[in-house]
């Protein structure tokens, strides 16, 4: 008898003449899985070393926005008569931006141009006396008349004496006349005087835009009464922005003037920019710099951008960083 150790060769796809099929090999997509594992397990040693590289490669300095704005206040006690103004609103240097209206300032005013017109209504002293001067003359024009007229027989005694009459009701009074008052005179010019003044106040209450810019806020809307000194609206300048950073003091090589940079803004967006003139090393860090957490002694820089910064991120203020390239040096 004869014993066989080994089996015919036959296809792992074929079973008793069955064909069987088989799912392709998955050894590739378990490779590929443990490659995702380990870098999964190792991304917080390469994100370490990543920012290290990049701290290493670049300089940053924490900085803001500078615009000019200006404050619109009220000139004095008023309500607000007519405002036609929003946040944002482009305006030019000139423009009309509200109108404010002060009652008391208005009687003030109605009153003393009441007494200006009733004293003017009314006929100076020198008209007066103008008017005097020829009544009398004209009196004693009459009497030498009827005197001719009463020695040639023409007129009667009564006649004479009626004209006699008016000449002595036409004679300035007896005492010694006084020096002519001035008083009246000064108080009118001193209400002259007066009246101009409101008048430049009631002026005054119609605000316009002292520069070209942007209305960054309102504070008060149409028929509010406001106080004197209370801020209004601010308005923002529109000129070139720059931008104020702080840098390392041992960084200071890369505070020079025409110092290339990269300001990167907050939506992540990255301008062009250059230092303006050469940086000032200070022991008093800006307020600003230290609301954004440097409280270190540093070089402050000022920097131009050259590139033009969006319209919604033109704001004083607005925190921004400020890149310099190690071994950039201009």
């Amino acid at each position: 008898m004869k014993i066989r150790f080994d089996s015919p060769r036959t296809s792992p796809e074929d079973d008793n003449g069955t064909r069987v099929q088989y799912a392709p090999a998955k050894r590739q997509a378990f490779k590929l899985r443990w490659y995702l594992l380990l870098l999964l397990a190792a991304s917080p040693f390469l994100y370490a070393a990543w920012i290290a590289l990049a701290n290493w490669w670049t300089i940053e300095a924490p900085g803001y926005i500078v615009l000019p704005v200006h404050s619109i206040t009220a000139p004095q006690n008023a309500v607000v008569e007519n405002l036609n103004l929003a946040d944002n609103a482009v305006i030019r240097a000139g423009q009309p931006l509200l109108q404010l209206r002060s009652p008391e300032l208005d009687s003030q005013i109605k009153a003393l141009q009441t007494i200006l017109q009733q004293s003017q209504d009314s006929p100076p002293p020198s008209a007066a006396r103008s008017d005097n001067r020829v009544a009398r003359s004209y009196a004693e024009q009459l009497v030498a008349s009827y005197r001719k007229l009463f020695a040639q027989g023409a007129a009667t005694r009564a006649e004479l004496n009626e004209a006699e009459a008016r000449l002595a009701a036409s004679q300035p009074p007896a005492p010694a006349r006084l020096p002519p008052d001035n008083t009246a005179y000064n108080q009118k010019i001193q209400q002259q005087a007066q009246l101009q003044a409101l008048l430049e106040q009631q002026r005054a209450l119609q605000l316009k835009a002292p520069v070209s810019g942007r209305v960054q806020g309102v504070f008060t809307h149409s028929g509010l009464p406001v106080q004197q000194g209370q801020k209004l609206l601010t308005l923002q300048e529109d000129q070139p922005l720059k931008i104020v950073a702080l840098l390392p003091a041992h960084y200071n090589r890369y505070a020079s003037a025409s110092q290339q940079a990269t300001v990167i803004l907050p939506d992540g967006r990255k301008l062009a920019a250059q230092v303006l003139f050469n940086g000032i090393e200070t022991e008093q860090v800006p307020e600003v710099l230290r609301a954004l957490g440097s409280d270190k002694q540093g070089i402050v820089l000022q920097l131009k951008t050259l590139q033009e910064v969006p319209a919604g991120l033109r704001l004083n203020n607005l925190p921004v960083r400020v890149v310099f390239k190690r071994g950039g040096l201009s």
